[in-house]
C-alpha cells in the first residue's frame, strides 16, 4: 500500500480528514464536502463495503439482505432502475394526516389525566403505521394496540441493539444451541413469514394496482422489467424501506418536538407561520400536498434538528474499487472510506455556532422561503439524506410525513419541556445509529 502518499496530511484541521487504521485496514473519514461531493459522486470507483457481518448468514444479512442500501456496481443500478419511479410522485397527505387524528386523540386522554407524554414511545409507532399503509397497504394499528405484527416487528428491530451478534458474525452462524441465537433467529423467521405472505398474495392477484401502495408498485416495477425483483430481494426492499424510513423518521421527529419544547419563541413563529398557510379553520384539518410546501420555516426548523441530530453519525463504508486521487491525497486501491456526517454538520467551518439550534440560519426572511430547497445537496454540508447519485430515494416522503405530523401538533398544543428534560439534554442509546431515549414533554391543549 502507497502509505506515504496517504499520509501526506492524515488528521489535517483544515483539510478535515481524519486517516484510522481500522482492523487492519486504512480508513479514511472525511468531513470536507469538497472531498465528500467527489466520493458521493463517483459510485463507481467507491462501492459499498460488503464486509463479512453483511453477509448472507449474519445477523446483519438476514436482517436486511441484499438491498438498494448495500449494493454497489449493476446491482445497485438495477435496484435503483425499479425504484426511482415508485418513489417519484406526489404524496397524498390524507394517510399522513388520518394517522396523526388518531395519535391527537390518544394524547387528548393522556393529557386529561395531566400526564407528560413519552414522545419517544409514540413516534415510532405512527410512523410505523404510516409506513404499514403505504409499504404493505396494511393498517398496523400501533397506535391504538400491540398487534401480532407490530409485536414481531419491534422484536425484529431489537437485535439491531445486540451488539455480540452484530459483531461476532461467528456466533450467530455457528452456536445455534445458545438461547440467543435461537431466538434472533426465531424473530426474523416470524417477520419473514408476514412478508412473505403479503408478496405472495399481491403477486397473485390477477389485477395489479397501478397507484397502490409501495409494495405494489415495486411488484409491477420488477415485473415490467427483465432481472426484476426475486421474492428474497422483495423482502429485503420491503424491509429495508420500513428500517430506514421509519426508525429515521421518527428520530426526527423526537428531536423536533424537543427543540420546539426548548424553544418556545421558535415554536410561536412556527405555529403562526402555520395558521397563515392553512386554509380550513378546523385545528385537525389535514394540511394538502400544496399548503405542506409552504411550510418554509418548519422546513428550516426540520432541516436544523437533523442537522443537529442526523440518524446516522457516518455514512455506510465505501471501499475505493482502484487506485484514485482524491483532492491532494492519493488513495490505494482498497481503501475504505467514510463521510463523517455528525462531524461534518458540528463544523465550526462550515456552520457558525454549529452545536447551537438556529432554525434562520437555512430560512430567509426576506423573502419567506429556505435558503436552500430541502431537496437540494449539493452543497454536501448537509446529509442527513446523503448526496450524490445514492442519496436516500425516500427523502421526499419522510419531509412531507414530518411536516404533515409537527404542524397538526403545533396547531393542537403548545408543547413544553417536562422538570426532567430542563436540566438535561435528549438522553441517546449508545448505538452508530442515533436512537433517543426517553423523551418526556408537556403537551398543552390550544
Amino acid at each position: 500500500m502507497k502509505e506515504a502518499a496517504m499520509l501526506k496530511y492524515p488528521n489535517s484541521p483544515e483539510d478535515h480528514v481524519v486517516l484510522i487504521n481500522f482492523f487492519g485496514k486504512w480508513l479514511l473519514a472525511i468531513e470536507n464536502p469538497k472531498l465528500c461531493k467527489i466520493v458521493l459522486s463517483n459510485s463507481e470507483v467507491f462501492y459499498k463495503y460488503a464486509y463479512a457481518g453483511l453477509q448472507e448468514g449474519t445477523l446483519s444479512g438476514d436482517l436486511m439482505g441484499a438491498n438498494i442500501l448495500s449494493e454497489s456496481g449493476p446491482n445497485w443500478k438495477r435496484h435503483r432502475k425499479i425504484f426511482n419511479p415508485v418513489f417519484v410522485k406526489n404524496w397524498d397527505t390524507m394517510t399522513f394526516g388520518l394517522k396523526t387524528k388518531q395519535l391527537l386523540n390518544q394524547w387528548d386522554s393522556l393529557i386529561e389525566n395531566k400526564k407528560s407524554i413519552n414522545v419517544t414511545e409514540w413516534m415510532p409507532r405512527i410512523t410505523l403505521d404510516i409506513f404499514g399503509l403505504e409499504v404493505l397497504g396494511i393498517d398496523l394499528n400501533a397506535i391504538k394496540e400491540n398487534t401480532d405484527m407490530y409485536i414481531k416487528y419491534q422484536r425484529m428491530m431489537e437485535l439491531f441493539n445486540d451488539f455480540i451478534l452484530l459483531h461476532l458474525p461467528f456466533v450467530y452462524k455457528h452456536f445455534n444451541f445458545l438461547s440467543r441465537v435461537k431466538n434472533a433467529k426465531e424473530a426474523i423467521n416470524d417477520f419473514n413469514k408476514i412478508i412473505y405472505d403479503i408478496i405472495e398474495d399481491k403477486k397473485s392477484r390477477k389485477e395489479k394496482v397501478a397507484d397502490g401502495d409501495l409494495l405494489d408498485r415495486f411488484i409491477m416495477a420488477s415485473e415490467s422489467e427483465v432481472g426484476g425483483l426475486s421474492i428474497k430481494e422483495l423482502r429485503d426492499s420491503v424491509l429495508i424501506t420500513l428500517i430506514a424510513g421509519h426508525d429515521t423518521t421518527s428520530t426526527s421527529l423526537i428531536c423536533t418536538l424537543y427543540n420546539l419544547a426548548k424553544y418556545p419563541d421558535v415554536q410561536d413563529k412556527a405555529r403562526r407561520e402555520i395558521e397563515l398557510v392553512m386554509k380550513s379553520n378546523d385545528k385537525r384539518a389535514i394540511p394538502s400536498y400544496d399548503e405542506q410546501k409552504e411550510f418554509y420555516y418548519l422546513s428550516a426548523i426540520l432541516k436544523e434538528t437533523m442537522r443537529l441530530y442526523p440518524s446516522l453519525s457516518s455514512l455506510p463504508l465505501r471501499i475505493a474499487t482502484k487506485d484514485f486521487k482524491l483532492g491532494n491525497i492519493d488513495l490505494p486501491k482498497g481503501t475504505l472510506v467514510t463521510i463523517s456526517v455528525m462531524a461534518m454538520h458540528h463544523n465550526k467551518s462550515h456552520y457558525e455556532n454549529p452545536d447551537q439550534f438556529i432554525p434562520e440560519r437555512f430560512y430567509d426572511e426576506e423573502q419567506n422561503k429556505l435558503k436552500c430547497p430541502m431537496e437540494n445537496l449539493n452543497d454536501y454540508k448537509w446529509l442527513p439524506f446523503s448526496g450524490g447519485g445514492r442519496s436516500c430515494i425516500g427523502m421526499q416522503f419522510a419531509i412531507i410525513e414530518q411536516r404533515i405530523l409537527t404542524a397538526m401538533i403545533l396547531r393542537n398544543y403548545r408543547i413544553e419541556l417536562s422538570d426532567e428534560l430542563k436540566q438535561s439534554e435528549i438522553p441517546f442509546a449508545k448505538n452508530p445509529i442515533l436512537h433517543p431515549l426517553d423523551v418526556n414533554l408537556r403537551f398543552i391543549k390550544i
